[in-house]
């Protein structure tokens, strides 16, 4: 206002009286001068009061309550926001200690299984061994034993196979022995009752040659002594002689039954194997001469079966457990049979492919006495077979 009304006066002023420069210096002088009046003497010269009327009362408070409720609606979506991000923080943590738990668990449970496999499979070594030393013993009631113990299922069960197999093969030996017996019983049998008719054919025409010398006589006493028991049969006729001779004869079956019932219940081995033979010792021609090479004590009971299962004509598996001999004892039984039964063979052993350069060291080892022929592949074989039969090397 003051600078229009200046410039009003200064505009009023003839043309030409003032210059630009100086018109310019009192217009900023003006300015100066206004802006320290507006600031450093009274701020309120230069306001218009404004009247507040009872219409913009209610705006401003309604303003103030959107405000208001703005406010609270804005810090309420910022809690909900917060309490998510606090869940999902929470749930990743407490899905991150249950997947720690559950590896920990797993760890712990591989360690746990792992422990007891190595201590399960170190009781089945300790037990093997044990039912081995049973074996070798030939413990059979503790080794069936030791099998009730474990719980073993599939022993037990081929066990009461074997036990069911054995039982039947006991009743077919018994069966064929028994027949045998019968047969040898009948036949004792006749050869009696034909020597006790010819004795009393004999003593019968002896007492008609005296009756006829003797003028007859109306009852002919006979005196007949059994051969056999020693009876005498006195004052009987025929018919009571024969009867009486049977008789005594049924009996003495029915003894020799009686006899025989505790040979019934003996087992397998004690009814086929009914030729017995000890062998307590080595034989001289096995080991080569060398002292060093002698069997154990289980090998030499393996060579006395096998000894039996030669004398009683039967047939028998060497089912020892890898590593105990099985071989050993089979060139023991040839050298055996060579020295004690004199029987110089020739014996065919068949043996797989791989083994054969096995079966050669051992019986080079404990029998080099004994002349062998390895044969494999095609004639060449064949023909130093036929070479050492026909010069009699074999």
């Amino acid at each position: 206002m003051l600078v229009v009304s200046y410039m009003r006066n200064e505009c009023l002023r003839p043309y030409g009286c003032t210059s630009k420069k100086t018109v310019r210096a009192e217009v900023m002088a003006c300015l100066k001068r206004d802006t320290t009046l507006e600031t450093a003497l009274n701020s309120y010269a230069y306001k218009r009061v404004k009247r507040h009327t009872l219409r913009e009362a209610r705006v401003t408070e309604k303003l103030e309550k959107q405000q208001e409720q703005e406010r609270r609606r804005r810090q309420k979506h910022q809690e909900l926001l917060q309490a998510i991000v606090q869940a999902s923080r929470e749930f990743k943590e407490f899905h991150r200690s249950a997947q720690a738990r559950v590896q920990k668990l797993r760890k712990a449970l591989q360690t746990y299984h792992a422990n007891h496999e190595k201590d399960r499979k170190k009781e089945e070594l300790r037990n093997e061994k044990i039912r081995m030393m049973k074996l070798m013993e030939e413990d059979d009631v503790g080794y069936r034993q030791l099998l009730d113990e474990k719980k073993d299922k599939r022993l037990v069960y081929l066990l009461k196979q074997t036990d069911e197999y054995v039982e039947s093969l006991t009743g077919l030996v018994r069966q064929h022995q028994q027949t045998e017996k019968k047969r040898k019983r009948d036949e004792r049998k006749e050869a009696k009752l034909a020597a006790l008719r010819q004795q009393l054919q004999q003593q019968h025409n002896a007492g008609g040659d005296g009756g006829a010398n003797g003028g007859g006589n109306d009852s002919l006493h006979i005196i007949v002594r059994n051969s056999a028991t020693g009876e005498t049969l006195k004052d009987l006729d025929e018919e009571q002689r024969n009867r009486r001779i049977i008789e005594k004869m049924r009996n003495e079956e029915d003894e020799y039954d009686n006899k025989n019932a505790r040979a019934q219940m003996e087992s397998y081995y004690a009814t086929a194997h009914r030729v017995k033979e000890k062998v307590v010792k080595q034989h001289s021609t096995l080991g080569g001469g060398d002292d060093t090479l002698q069997l154990k004590p289980y090998q030499l009971k393996g060579l006395q079966w096998m000894v039996s299962l030669y004398n009683n004509n039967l047939n028998g598996i060497l089912a020892d457990e890898m590593g105990l001999g099985k071989t050993i004892q089979t060139v023991a039984l040839i050298t055996y049979l060579m020295e004690v039964k004199k029987g110089n063979g020739p014996d065919l052993i068949i043996v797989p492919l791989s083994t054969i350069s096995n079966w050669k060291i051992e019986l080079d080892k404990w029998s080099p006495h004994v002349v062998k022929i390895i044969y494999k592949g095609g004639q060449g074989p064949a023909q130093t077979a036929r070479t050492f039969r026909t010069k009699g090397r074999f």
